[in-house]
């Protein structure tokens, strides 16, 4: 039997343990920009992160994700890992497949860290949706999959990433895990860029992860 003063503690800790998730990403990286103008020269800054913010931060439920079998799936359902989440085009060319290896190289790469990020691809249910299922069934077993529709996705990204065909961009978004989806990063159909591109979503992973409370 369940100890509910116990229980009630762990809930606690949980809900401490999101809301420095959510104050380490202002820390991390956008503090900076706020103090670094007061210590040098606007042109000699450099931006420590990689990827492309995003602002306003849009909430994991805007997306009103479901499951392959079409329950809707709530946010506490997930694991309170960091993510990467790719909203996958209606068309898999050489841009996405190379995306579904970053999302399942990277969070492999992170030496002592391994455990601590999962990826997931948000599919928006249109065009070939049978041969994405395999695609990622038998190539990337690894990865979770859901569903969005692709009205729900532009209305969530509406004001921070006010594109029309931003369910094809083919972007790969890092997810808080508090559910905040903060920054974003292109995929690229050369190789090369590819690999380039992975190696910048890494390096600002180990940059969140070395800042945040070990559990």
């Amino acid at each position: 039997m369940i100890d509910p003063v116990v229980d009630e503690k762990a809930q606690k800790n949980t809900s401490k343990r999101l809301n420095w998730s959510f104050l380490l990403i202002v820390a991390v990286f956008v503090l900076p920009f706020f103090i670094l103008p007061f210590v040098m020269p606007p042109e000699t800054m450099k931006k420590s992160n990689k990827g492309t913010f995003i602002e306003p931060y849009v909430s994991f439920a805007e997306l009103n994700l479901k499951s392959l079998q079409g329950f809707e799936v709530q946010q506490s359902a997930l694991s309170d890992k960091w993510k990467l989440v790719y909203l996958m085009p209606s068309i898999c060319g050489e841009a996405c497949k190379n995306a579904l290896f970053t999302l399942r190289q990277v969070p492999q790469s992170l030496d002592r860290d391994v455990g601590r990020v999962e990826s997931m691809v948000v599919m928006s249910g249109e065009g070939n949706s049978s041969e994405l299922l395999s695609l990622l069934e038998y190539q990337f077993p690894s990865l979770m999959v859901f569903y969005a529709d692709g009205g729900d996705i532009v209305r969530a990204f509406a004001q921070s990433i006010p594109e029309e065909n931003i369910v094809d961009a083919g972007y790969i978004f890092l997810m808080s895990p508090d559910g905040y989806i903060f920054m974003r990063y292109d995929s690229y159909a050369d190789e090369q860029e590819s690999i380039m591109k992975a190696k910048d979503i890494r390096k600002d992973l180990k940059t969140t992860l070395k800042g945040e409370l070990k559990k």
